[in-house]
């Protein structure tokens, strides 16, 4: 479902601008939302969690979308070693490599595992 939203913002690199304005959700997005509250059910989440987890999910998706284009050798040119030290020192050590392959993966598992194991599951 997440990886679909990853493309469905690189297909229409506007949707994240247009997503973060405050308005009334159209019928199209009120059905994603009610599949991905059918895709959630069965985890017994309470509805905010399920709610913070349909709103958390679009966000990461939509930051994931928008990553791709913005990376590269340019991203860090206005980094001052004395200004961010502990960035350039860490910068340094790193090899340059692109991002794994399931990093998208391992970061929603985060943030849905955070969101809906609530204390009140455990």
């Amino acid at each position: 479902m997440a990886e679909q939203q990853v493309a469905l913002h690189r297909a229409h690199p506007w949707l994240a601008a247009v997503s973060a304005l405050p308005s009334p959700l159209g019928p199209h997005v009120l059905d994603h939302v009610e599949w991905v509250i059918g895709v959630l059910a069965p985890v017994g989440a309470p509805a905010g969690a399920v709610m913070e987890a349909v709103a958390l999910t679009n966000g990461a998706a939509a930051l994931f979308a928008s990553a791709g284009s913005s990376a590269g050798p340019g991203l860090f040119r206005d980094l001052e070693p004395g200004r961010q030290p502990g960035l350039a020192a860490l910068l340094a050590g790193a090899a340059p490599s692109p991002p794994s392959d399931d990093l998208f993966r391992r970061v929603l598992t985060g943030i849905l595992t955070a969101v809906l194991d609530t204390p009140a599951r455990r």
